[in-house]
């Protein structure tokens, strides 16, 4: 706590280091001194005051009847007056402010001195001058928090101004009692005063060490709920390529700094990158963002490499990193915590100011080494993320690529098949036409695999980009209808198209509306050996209805919920009836999703499915669109 200037604002206060900083007892005992003296500058001015209205208002009432020489006691007058404003400027210097108890000491004594000088002349009694001084020492002990010294120098001064009448103003010897009286109290003033030291010593510890402790109790909820931040960052941007930007981002807004960066180690290169920043801007991220450093080229990684954290105070005087490297990107002090994982230092965090030097406070460097190790996590995460990516894009690279090469022999097959069937290359017999329905049969089959294959892989990719268009309607059904046209042999299925949007272009993505279509008939003409399969196209509102339905096989209520997992089977045995790997399903569903649309399903075990697909688009009629 800082006690406040005394007087004129242009005084200086006094300064008093904050209580929660103390740590040992000799600073304690050096702030307690400072403390007391802001509040004994300010108890000289009190007592000044007391003294003049209780000695102005005495001497009026003693003076009368008194007819000696007015000279002296003008003086003795002049006296305390001098010294009472010479003590009041003399308290407001600065330079002063810890020898506070013996200036005041000294007032003291020279108006307990003058006080017996002015009690002699006016021919005052011993116990009057007596009175005088044990008010004095009284108030002084009570008034003035200035310890025992000081007021052992007060009674001393008292007592010899006392002796010094008594031999210099009254013939008889003084009684034994006046005496006695105002040693008394003289020791009663020195014990109390040091009594009165100790206990406000004793508060001032007690007040120190609960205000350092509730300091710590602040800090460390400022600290947890700042790691609780992070954390929550983390975990909310994994596998987000800005993960370390948005930590650094955190950190510069949790502890107040310019700029903070993140730079991870790259394992199979021995370089550290900048991976994460925030704060630079600019051409100046750019750069920092190119830069790789040799895992052992430079003083500072060498540091951090050994598990320590490293503080700059001064960027101009360090050798840890050239003085170039600082000036690039304006860096005038930085702090570097290393990331460990396993053992193992995998990268740092740093953050810094650019024009602030100095120490770094405890709580800022707790706070940089708690996310450095929390970023730990998020490193491995991105290692193991990035693994997973390049896995996966060399799985859809191969599937792409043998999808498309088992495309092409497949569409042959299907072609001859088809030119046999309507006996393009001649007449058929009975057995061989259904040779060549089971051949067309099975390669449809194999073209709906390597079709859901490759629907998939370009799902998985992420490489479309969504292009929207205008379609009509009526070609858009009138496509579809014409390749699930039932071949000869599959008499006992009706496949019927209800087109309810006649003359209607809509505008949407035809390519994943179209493969939404083809998978919803193709799962329900699969399921429906007999029977019907109905399509609808309608409108309802801004979206455009698909509904497909069957009287097939139906699906259970417990596998309703599980049709659209990804190679999910409802006969997962090796003896099913139905082929199929369980893609149809899941791909509608995330093309669905993508459109921003709706898939639902309503069925029964022995009663068929209804399939309804509700997607956003723009209508328009006409064809003059």
């Amino acid at each position: 706590m800082s006690a406040p200037p005394i007087g004129h604002t242009a005084h200086p206060p006094i300064e008093v280091a904050p209580i929660g900083d103390l740590v040992d007892s000799a600073s304690v005992r050096a702030a307690y001194r400072m403390a007391n003296a802001g509040t004994l500058r300010r108890r000289i001015d009190l007592g000044v005051a007391i003294f003049a209205l209780v000695g102005v208002s005495l001497l009026v009432q003693d003076h009368e009847g008194y007819d000696g020489p007015i000279l002296p006691i003008a003086v003795v007058f002049v006296t305390q007056a001098v010294a009472c404003a010479l003590a009041i400027g003399l308290a407001r210097w600065g330079r002063l402010h810890e020898h506070l108890p013996v200036l005041g000491a000294c007032l003291a004594s020279v108006l307990a001195a003058t006080v017996v000088a002015q009690n002699v002349l006016l021919g005052l009694s011993p116990e009057i001058i007596t009175v005088g001084l044990v008010s004095i020492l009284a108030c002084t002990a009570a008034l003035l928090p200035w310890g025992w010294r000081a007021q052992l120098g007060v009674s001393v001064v008292a007592v010899l101004a006392f002796a010094g009448a008594e031999m210099a103003a009254f013939e008889d010897p003084l009684g034994v009692h006046a005496h006695v009286g105002l040693l008394t109290v003289a020791v009663a003033t020195v014990v109390g005063a040091l009594l009165l030291d100790r206990y406000r010593f004793a508060a001032f510890q007690r007040a120190a060490g609960l205000e350092r402790v509730s300091r710590s109790n602040r800090e460390e909820a400022e600290i947890s709920a700042a790691l609780v931040r992070v954390g929550h960052t983390l975990g909310s941007a994994v596998g987000h390529a800005d993960v370390f930007d948005r930590v650094n981002g955190l950190i510069v807004d949790l502890l107040g700094c310019d700029w903070s960066a993140t730079v991870t180690l790259d394992g199979e290169r021995n370089v550290y990158r900048v991976t994460g920043m925030h704060g630079v801007g600019g051409a100046t991220r750019e750069s920092a963002l190119a830069l790789e450093f040799p895992e052992a080229s430079l003083p500072l990684f060498r540091e951090i490499a050994k598990g320590a954290t490293v503080e700059i105070e001064d960027s101009s005087d360090t050798d840890l990193m050239p003085a170039s490297f600082f000036d690039q990107f304006g860096v005038s002090s930085a702090l570097a915590a290393p990331i460990v994982l396993g053992g193992e230092v995998v990268g740092a965090v740093t953050n810094g100011f650019r024009d602030r030097r100095g120490p770094f406070s405890r709580k800022h460097r707790r706070i940089t080494a708690g996310i450095a190790q929390a970023t730990a996590i998020a490193v491995e995460n991105q290692r193991l993320f990035g693994d997973l990516e390049r896995a996966n894009r060399v799985k859809s690279d191969f599937v792409s690529t043998m999808s498309h090469e088992l495309r092409t022999p497949v569409n042959v097959m299907l072609g001859f098949a088809r030119v046999l069937e309507e006996g393009d290359a001649g007449p058929l017999s009975a057995e061989q036409r259904e040779i060549v329905a089971r051949i067309r049969r099975s390669g449809l089959q194999l073209g709906q695999l390597v079709d859901g294959i490759l629907d998939l892989s370009k799902l998985e990719s992420g490489g479309e980009r969504m292009k929207l268009d205008w379609l009509d309607i009526d070609g858009f059904v009138s496509s579809l209808e014409e390749e699930f046209r039932p071949p000869a042999d599959t008499s006992d299925l009706v496949l019927e198209w209800h087109n309810h949007l006649p003359g209607t272009r809509l505008l949407t993505e035809a390519p994943r509306l179209q493969t939404i279509v083809r998978h919803l008939v193709a799962n329900a003409v699969k399921f429906t050996p007999a029977g019907r399969v109905r399509v609808e196209f309608a409108q309802s509102g801004p979206s455009l209805v698909v509904t497909v339905s069957d009287s097939g096989i139906g699906i259970s209520a417990e596998e309703v919920e599980n049709i659209f997992e990804e190679f999910h089977q409802v006969d997962g045995t090796d003896s099913r009836a139905f082929e199929g790997v369980g893609l149809g399903l899941h791909i509608v569903r995330r093309l669905v999703e993508r459109l921003g649309g709706s898939i639902a399903v309503v069925s029964e075990p022995g009663s068929g499915s209804v399939f309804t697909v509700e997607i956003p688009a723009q209508f328009a009629r006409g064809r003059g669109v």
